[in-house]
């Protein structure tokens, strides 16, 4: 889901939810139609504990889904965490470096720092398509 952004995100939830009415419907009208009509509706108890189990399924889905996506994310945020702590003990040992070796070092650190940010460091930065809970409030605006 990285890929596909807020709007992509937004339009996989509005399928998962339709994909669920459509399960929910089909399943309410495979019922009507493989119970006979002679028994009363009060009777006709097969249906519910068939949707009550599809229901406790999706839910369970959904619930595994949720914990994963929670997962992945603080991995990233573990693994973005490491790599910026990385980069700078790198740029600091630098200083002890001759001069020629600590400017080229440091352009080629400052270079894999540039291709790493990508182009959703820029909107980030402008607010677009984030939330703003890790907002550094000591910088000015």
């Amino acid at each position: 889901m990285g890929g596909l952004g807020a709007t992509g995100l937004w339009l996989f939830l509005l399928l998962v939810i339709a994909a669920s009415i459509v399960l929910a419907v089909g399943s309410i009208w495979v019922g009507k139609r493989t119970f006979s009509d002679s028994a009363g509706r009060e009777d006709n108890t097969a249906l519910s504990p068939f949707l009550t189990g599809v229901g406790l399924v999706f839910g369970a889905l959904l619930g595994f889904t949720v914990v994963v996506a929670w997962e992945q994310f603080s991995s990233a945020e573990t693994h973005v965490a490491n790599e910026s702590s990385s980069l700078t003990t790198m740029y600091r040992q630098t200083v002890a470096m001759p001069a020629p070796e600590q400017t080229q070092l440091r352009v080629l650190l400052r270079k894999y720092t540039k291709a790493a940010e990508g182009p959703d460091w820029a909107r980030q930065e402008g607010g677009g398509g984030t939330s703003n809970y890790h907002r550094d409030v000591s910088r000015p605006r």
